[in-house]
């Protein structure tokens, strides 16, 4: 019995672009859902990926990394109302 199965080509090593976007997204999305709902609120988030390729004697280590900070304000302004300490009306 033979075996038809052709072995897959391996599959190429991310690029620096493609780790870039994936630690950003990562950053972004995780800031995006802790300052969602939030009427006033600051999020940073920071994302790093770090490789390390060994093949045979050599090994090839690198690594990105993204910051995000997010943030919501809100303020409301009523007539008439005092002014709150520290604020002229």
């Amino acid at each position: 019995m033979s075996n038809n199965t052709k072995s897959a080509a391996p599959a190429k090593p991310a690029t620096t672009e493609e780790k870039l976007e994936t630690v950003l997204a990562l950053a972004t999305d995780t800031a995006r859902k802790d300052v969602a709902g939030a009427s006033n609120r600051s999020v940073t988030a920071e994302a790093t990926l770090k490789t390390s390729v060994t093949e045979g004697d050599e090994t090839d280590c690198n690594g990105v990394t993204a910051g995000v900070t997010l943030g919501v304000t809100s303020s409301k302004t009523v007539k008439g109302a005092p002014a709150k300490d520290g604020e002229s009306k």
